[in-house]
């Protein structure tokens, strides 16, 4: 068995169908001692086996989606990236901030922008996820176009303008922050 957790999430690999099944059923009755119950939207068993990729199914676990891929030179490899329900999320929630916060000295906005985007790098920032990164980067850009334009009942930026200013805010580039696991030399 596999056991990886982060607070009260996490995800458990078994060798053998049978083994996941009673270890579900187990983990059920000794919750419900304390009662305790698993979410059964986030709960259950899901085929993930490197020798049946087709077979296998992608699982989320902490924001990301984890599925079967190839690294560069063919070899069968984990990837994650970004969930879409967690990218649509953030997206929204950057809209009702910015939305919010329209009115609010640039300066001001700029700061707090800064540090939404460092934590999102930050959280999302794995190896093998850059693309999801990059079109976050893109959507944020194209909701502070969006929400700064309607501060008054005027334009207040032209494509110019915009450019200007975003390139000006130096806001931090989207960033791969994990480091590649590379085992200690003996």
């Amino acid at each position: 068995m596999v056991y990886e957790r982060y607070a009260d999430d996490f995800v458990c690999g078994f060798e053998r169908k049978e083994d996941a099944e009673r270890y579900l059923r187990l983990l059920r009755e000794r919750l419900e001692k304390f009662g305790l119950k698993l979410s059964e939207a986030k709960s259950g068993i899901v085929r993930f086996s490197r020798t049946d990729r087709r077979g296998s199914r992608m699982f989320t676990f902490l924001g990301f989606e984890f599925y079967w891929a190839k690294t560069r030179k063919g070899f069968p490899t984990v990837k994650r990236r970004t969930s879409k329900k967690k990218f649509r999320a953030s997206l929204q929630s950057v809209t009702e901030w910015l939305r919010s916060q329209r009115c609010q000295p640039l300066s001001w906005i700029r700061g707090k922008l800064s540090q939404k985007l460092l934590g999102y790098w930050n959280h999302y920032g794995v190896i093998g996820n850059w693309k999801s990164l990059a079109r976050y980067w893109k959507e944020v850009r194209g909701l502070c176009w969006r929400w700064l334009n309607r501060r008054s009942q005027r334009r207040s930026y032209r494509t110019q303008g915009f450019e200007a200013m975003w390139a000006e805010w130096d806001l931090p580039k989207p960033r791969i922050v994990e480091t590649p696991y590379r085992p200690a030399a003996t």
